[in-house]
């Protein structure tokens, strides 16, 4: 009973005291825009605490490391997320739902590097696709990384190099893995 009653008294702390993001459904677009900055505002809170445990938890060469993904992330993040033209208020919501997205992914990629488990949409698209004795997981892969090479994208590119660097060191994942992995969310 003591048991159950401490399981309960966890839960309702980690309830009471998570900050969550909401789903923004009003047609109002002050309103959707001030939705919206608080769900990056949340968004963004989590990528940083990630960003500072997987720092504590390093050693000199791996700290360099993931400083120099995460600069080289926040460049692509912010040439990627411009409003490319766009005016008006829509751009401005345009532009907080590719920040929301970007940050949440790489939030995800951080609590990869930090434990080694993770990715799992594009883990299970590879088990999906092998299922099919037409589809080889090789043909799959090979198709991301041919998207990679053909970007234009100098800030993606900068980003996946340095990424996949870390990822190699820290949990030995293959280039070719990581560059498709990678690829496969930004799309």
């Amino acid at each position: 009973m003591r048991f159950i009653i401490l399981i309960l008294v966890l839960v309702l702390k980690l309830a009471l005291t998570s900050a969550h993001a909401e789903v923004c459904t009003d047609t109002n677009i002050s309103i959707l825009k001030a939705c919206a900055e608080k769900n990056y505002r949340i968004v963004d809170e989590a990528l940083g605490k990630k960003y500072h445990q997987l720092m504590e938890e390093s050693d000199g060469g791996t700290k360099n490391a993931l400083i120099s993904a995460e600069k080289t992330w926040i460049k692509y993040k912010e040439s990627s997320c411009e409003p490319n033209g766009n005016a008006g208020a829509e751009a401005s919501l345009d532009k907080l739902g590719c920040l929301i997205k970007l940050t949440k992914l790489r939030s995800d990629e951080l609590s990869y590097l930090s434990i080694g488990i993770g990715m799992f949409g594009f883990f299970s698209h590879l088990a999906f696709e092998s299922e099919d004795d037409s589809v080889n997981r090789g043909i799959v892969i090979g198709k991301l990384i041919s998207k990679f090479v053909s970007s234009k994208d100098n800030y993606w590119r900068s980003y996946v190099a340095q990424n996949c660097k870390m990822t190699s060191t820290l949990l030995s994942e293959d280039q070719n893995m990581c560059v498709a992995h990678l690829t496969f969310y930004k799309n």
